[in-house]
């Protein structure tokens, strides 16, 4: 149970080098993660949600753009319980009650709303755990293209920049921590030659005044072929910079800092 007010300020992630790096996701802080299509970012960000539902326990709500609710939660249980996901149960109920016990962890599959409709929804979300006393700490949103544009109007770049100053708005209104996850451009190597690291080039629609909306940024690359993956911090509350290397398990889902 959280006992102090650092605990209640930073919510760990689970991967040490990363939180001392990052300090943790402190809440009314805005956190932005990157990766090519198919590098993990929907499973590395279940890590981070599964680790602050039973370990924190902090509350979540998790804004799931791409895939099902009954998806979601059995991969959360394959990383819950180190279990490979093919031996996981499919009933979406009973998974559902799995994570209830330890706290809080909603998931929202509305497919593509927009930044006003997952802003009111964490508004509710948070309403009602302070009913019971709670409140609402962590809040993951997969993923910002998926998310349709308030105003259509705008160009790509606005749009993106738009999205990302809402959400910021959310964060410091609510005191939470939120992480955005955001596809960016695919590597240009030809096949079968070792990819290339992602930079921020491949944020297309960024600008410096974007980039410095955010808090934290970081960039998730996986090997396609091996266990290895590498989280590049390009950016932290604490100015630190980093690139650390993980490991995942395909069977299991499991992200983990190398050597741990």
């Amino acid at each position: 149970m959280r006992t102090d007010g650092e605990k209640d300020l930073y919510i760990k992630t689970g991967l040490d080098p990363w939180d001392t790096c990052m300090g943790g996701l402190k809440k009314g802080s805005l956190f932005l993660l990157g990766s090519r299509p198919s590098h993990g970012k929907t499973i590395f960000s279940l890590n981070i949600a599964c680790q602050s539902t039973l370990n924190g326990p902090y509350n979540t709500l998790f804004f799931s753009l791409e895939m099902d609710k009954g998806r979601i939660y059995q991969r959360l249980y394959a990383i819950a319980n180190n279990t490979p996901y093919k031996q996981c149960p499919t009933d979406k109920n009973l998974l559902e009650r799995y994570f209830k016990p330890k706290a809080a962890l909603v998931i929202d599959d509305k497919p593509m709303p927009n930044v006003e409709e997952i802003c009111t929804r964490a508004d509710q979300m948070a309403e009602e755990l302070k009913t019971q006393g709670k409140q609402l700490d962590l809040m993951i949103v997969d993923y910002l293209e998926l998310m349709r544009p308030s105003d259509p109007t705008l160009s790509l770049g606005d749009t993106f920049k738009q999205k990302l100053q809402r959400l910021k708005v959310l964060a410091q209104k609510l005191n939470i921590a939120i992480l955005v996850l955001s596809q960016v451009s695919r590597s240009t190597t030809p096949y079968g030659i070792q990819e290339d690291l992602p930079d921020l080039s491949g944020f297309r629609n960024m600008d410096d005044e974007t980039f410095e909306l955010v808090d934290g940024l970081g960039m998730l690359y996986r090997s396609l072929q091996t266990t290895e993956a590498l989280l590049i911090v390009k950016k932290s509350p604490s100015g630190f910079k980093d690139k650390i290397p993980l490991s995942f398990d395909k069977d299991t889902f499991i992200f983990s800092a190398e050597g741990i």
